[in-house]
């Protein structure tokens, strides 16, 4: 795998899926690159206060001078599991939101990639056409991983940790509802469709290559400087899997949907050889042609 260059005199937007790594991804950019972070500036899924329709006035009356923006996507509601289109300030130009937000340097920000529907078309295509931001795709080589992890986030209310003494607590044993496991792999493939599509040639890295270790990161990029930083973010440290009551019949669906799909997950059938999916993360999808071949199916 070839290292990826960054350039210094361009924004950096990270297209991710949730879970993947991405708040240690942009932190590990901003840190040594000195880019302002500017957090998740398009994700539907947050709200922002409605006063602040517009985003140069937001940023331009409540951030400046700070290390991050606040959230400036908007959405109609704050049912997190609403997918529907957001509303958004059609001046998605981020050097002039640089500029009027006071800032001198570029800055680095998250494209939440899945919830947009619809809108996610045509947020691409403004991105497209932009010539000072440099994109980086980042995945999750075990995917079912991070919709677990979604749900137990959003059940729990409890995204990251800050203390490594802190206690996760959660149910002995919960059921997933099937439909949203479902859900969530539709919206994967609809999101990697528009991505191969607008972005062909976005580099991609997936969150098993450095799993929240700073030294495995600076190993995967070029053209950055040698500073010592630091990772602020903590995992949850939570086996999901053990925790789910249903986890044979999800496993089995999502290993039947990664065998129909499997021009979009590469990752289990030798296609990413750099990539490494840790055992403890539970059972992972087999190739099921030769298993019905046997079987006469």
């Amino acid at each position: 795998m070839h290292k990826i260059k960054i350039l210094r005199d361009k924004h950096t937007g990270i297209i991710f899926d949730p879970r993947s790594g991405s708040h240690v991804l942009r932190e590990f950019f901003s840190s040594v690159t000195d880019n302002t972070n500017g957090g998740e500036l398009f994700n539907p899924s947050l709200s922002i206060d409605e006063n602040f329709i517009n985003h140069l006035d937001h940023v331009h009356s409540s951030m400046k001078g700070k290390r991050s923006f606040s959230y400036l996507g908007i959405t109609k509601s704050d049912d997190m599991t609403d997918f529907a289109a957001c509303d958004q300030d059609d001046n998605e130009n981020l050097e002039t939101l640089k500029v009027e937000a006071g800032f001198s340097n570029y800055f680095v920000f998250s494209i939440n990639s899945i919830p947009y529907g619809t809108r996610r078309e045509n947020l691409f295509k403004k991105f497209i056409n932009s010539d000072n931001i440099q994109y980086i795709r980042l995945k999750r080589a075990d995917l079912l991983s991070s919709f677990l992890s979604i749900h137990f986030a959003r059940t729990n209310k409890i995204w990251h940790r800050t203390d490594p003494n802190e206690i996760i607590h959660v149910p002995e044993l919960i059921k997933i509802p099937m439909d949203y496991i479902e859900e969530r792999l539709r919206l994967h493939l609809e999101t990697d469709k528009d991505i191969d599509k607008y972005f062909p040639d976005i580099p991609t890295i997936y969150y098993e290559q450095f799993q929240n270790n700073i030294h495995n990161l600076r190993n995967l990029f070029e053209g950055i400087p040698n500073k010592i930083v630091s990772n602020p973010y903590i995992k949850l440290g939570i086996n999901y899997k053990t925790h789910v009551e249903n986890i044979d019949e999800i496993e089995d669906y999502y290993e039947q949907f990664v065998n129909d799909n499997k021009e979009y997950f590469p990752q289990y059938f030798g296609k990413l050889p750099h990539v490494t999916i840790p055992a403890s993360q539970g059972r992972q999808p087999r190739d099921l042609s030769q298993l019905k071949m046997a079987v006469g199916i």
